[in-house]
């Protein structure tokens, strides 16, 4: 699905940090940044690499295709974590809701 198909975006509440449901529309300026930080693949280590260990918060999100609903999976990092500057996206969207 192409990315412009996308009409809304809904961040869902964290549990550790309980919140309301956050409603992105296309007229919204974080919308464009969430979009492509969703479709943007994780990073790749060379083989060898030291993944740091800690476990991320996981993350709900929906977003809405024309009639489509989809749950859109985060992009990970070859260690498996989410990419920091999504989650400070995700975080600021969230905090300005």
């Amino acid at each position: 699905m192409a990315r412009s198909a996308i009409t809304l975006v809904i961040l869902c509440p964290v549990s550790v940090e309980p919140g309301p449901v956050v409603r992105l529309l296309p007229d919204s300026t974080r919308f464009g940044p969430v979009v492509l930080g969703l479709a943007t693949p994780g990073r790749r280590y060379p083989p060898g690499t030291a993944c740091p260990a800690y476990a991320d918060v996981a993350q709900t999100v929906l977003a809405q295709a024309g009639k489509q609903w989809l749950v859109v999976d985060l992009p990970q990092d070859s260690c498996g974590h989410y990419p920091r500057d999504l989650l400070a996206l995700l975080a600021e969207a969230r905090a300005a809701a």
